[in-house]
């Protein structure tokens, strides 16, 4: 299968019922087939957008803030006891005693502090206690957060070639004289890492040599099934369509250019 089906619900629209079906019918005609192939907001973390945050930190070897904004690093969207526990670590960056006060769930930063406890400033041996699928992550969220700044500001500009291929920057990428790739060195300068960074010259088994990924992406099929009063936000409406996607795209991003207008 090189497609996958979805049928998603999206509620708490305050358009009438109408409207809701001819501007999302109208932006399906405007795409033409065709999105940006941003990642999903899911990458980089829903409730705290950090895994790409502590990527950038460990690719420039600041191992002590890439483990601190792990463990503390406070967003509102979290519940207000977890957020209080974080933003006290945040600010006194307390080692002693600070594992138990996150409920069991949190395991990863309840496995940085008991490590840093036992063996005090030892950040990076931290890091390295935590699941080798994680630790690469981190990596591949930053790339895939270059991507998405790089496609944004491109896609800004009225830049469009539905066949072509972003970097996901590596320590091989081969990045060229053109619009996209120019953009993305741009970026990276801004973020003051370098393509010799990914080679990861401390941590050796999280290098990455970069890959590609189309920069729009095609959908199929989308349908309305059908709009009516959403039940669980009072006087909003809900809709429900289907669509399908190429493996690898996220339908959060599709639903994100639906609800543009």
């Amino acid at each position: 299968l090189s497609a996958n089906r979805f049928e998603i619900t999206v509620r708490d629209l305050n358009l009438p019922i109408e409207d809701i079906r001819n501007r999302s019918l109208g932006i399906i005609d405007e795409l033409n087939g065709k999105m940006p192939n941003y990642f999903g907001e899911q990458r980089f973390g829903s409730a705290r957008p950090i895994t790409h945050q502590v990527g950038r930190l460990i690719l420039r070897g600041e191992f002590e803030e890439a483990v601190w904004t792990y463990i503390a690093k406070p967003y509102e969207s979290e519940y207000k006891s977890i957020r209080k526990v974080r933003k006290e670590l945040w600010e006194t960056r307390e080692v002693e005693g600070a594992a138990e006060r996150f409920p069991e769930k949190f395991r990863y930063e309840k496995t940085l502090l008991y490590h840093l406890t036992k063996n005090p400033g030892d950040y990076q041996g931290a890091i390295k206690r935590l699941p080798e699928g994680l630790q690469q992550l981190f990596v591949h969220a930053y790339q895939s957060w270059l991507f998405n700044k790089a496609l944004s500001r491109l896609v800004e500009d009225g830049w469009y070639d539905e066949e072509y291929e972003i970097p996901l920057v590596g320590y091989k990428t081969d990045l060229k004289d053109n619009r996209p790739e120019n953009i993305i060195a741009e970026v990276m300068e801004e973020e003051g890492v370098s393509q010799e960074d990914f080679r990861l010259q401390e941590m050796p088994e999280l290098r990455s040599e970069g890959s590609y990924r189309r920069a729009f992406a095609d959908f199929r099929n989308f349908e309305i099934l059908d709009i009516g009063e959403d039940d669980l936000n009072m006087a909003k409406h809900k809709m429900t369509v289907k669509f399908d996607l190429p493996k690898g795209t996220y339908a959060t991003t599709f639903l994100r250019e639906i609800r543009k207008n």
